[in-house]
């Protein structure tokens, strides 16, 4: 997938297509289905869920520092299908590969206050191209 240009590469499966060094290699668990990655923000280490079937980036209030400022608010609904308001901040996460500035929902801490933070389709398409494997547990990006 090609974020920048909008597009699907699809490629013949006779054709040894050339393989191309990923620009970042980041190792995840799993935890039941889900990839679960560690990234440093606002200068301590968070364990974040991956989801690219997410539209946002959502951490709780809990690992949001106060001194962050807010950019606005907008409405959440979680799986529970409950709108909830939540403010939304510019973040810093550190890459392997450097620093990326993310906008980030603070979802207000409900039920499980010590939640991990989500990673969504906004965080992945700040790369080029990403792949995931599974077997392997690594995710790939390229620039």
């Amino acid at each position: 997938m090609d974020y920048e240009l909008m597009s699907i590469e699809q490629r013949s499966l006779m054709a040894r297509p050339k393989q191309l060094i990923p620009d970042l290699v980041v190792s995840f668990e799993m935890s039941e289905h889900l990839p679960i990655v560690s990234v440093e923000m606002e200068g301590s280490k968070r364990m974040m869920i991956l989801d690219s079937g997410s539209e946002s980036n959502i951490i709780t209030e809990s690992f949001a520092t106060t001194a962050l400022a807010s950019e606005g608010e907008t409405f959440v609904m979680g799986l529970d299908q409950v709108p909830m308001l939540a403010r939304i901040v510019q973040m810093q996460v550190i890459m392997p590969s450097g620093a990326i500035q993310i906008e980030v929902i603070v979802k207000p801490s409900g039920k499980y206050p010590d939640s991990l933070g989500l990673l969504g389709a906004s965080f992945l398409k700040k790369y080029r191209k990403w792949s995931i494997n599974y077997y392997k547990q690594r995710l790939s990006f390229w620039e």
